[in-house]
C-alpha cells in the first residue's frame, strides 16, 4: 500500500507543475486556449512518472500497468504481480510476463 501511495504523491507533483505551466500560458479564463495550452505542454512536459502526454480522451499515453493476480502459496493466498503493460515514446505498448 505505502508503494502505491508514493506513486499517487509522484503523480500528484506532476499534475500540479502542468496545471501550473497550463495557467501561465493559457488565455485567462477561455477554455479552448487552456485546453490548446493542455495539449501543447503535456505534449513535452517530462515529469517524475516520464511523459505526460494525453490521448484523445485526456488519458496518458505513455504509462506503464502492472497486472496482479491473487495466486496460493502454502495455503495462504497472496497478491503477485503477473506481468507489465509498458508503452514507451515512439513504441506500441508491449505485455511483459513476470517469472
Amino acid at each position: 500500500m505505502a508503494r502505491l501511495l508514493k506513486h499517487m504523491h509522484w503523480a500528484a507533483y506532476d499534475v500540479l507543475w502542468l496545471a501550473t505551466f497550463v495557467d501561465l500560458d493559457a488565455v485567462p479564463e477561455n477554455d479552448e486556449s487552456t485546453k490548446l495550452a493542455m495539449n501543447t505542454l503535456s505534449d513535452t512536459y517530462f515529469g517524475v512518472t516520464g511523459w505526460t502526454k494525453l490521448d484523445e480522451n485526456g488519458d496518458r499515453v505513455h504509462w506503464d500497468y502492472d497486472i496482479w493476480a491473487i495466486s496460493e502459496n502454502d495455503g495462504n493466498y497472496e497478491w503477485k504481480r503477473d506481468a507489465r503493460y509498458q508503452v514507451d515514446p515512439g513504441e506500441e505498448g508491449k505485455l511483459m510476463y513476470v517469472e
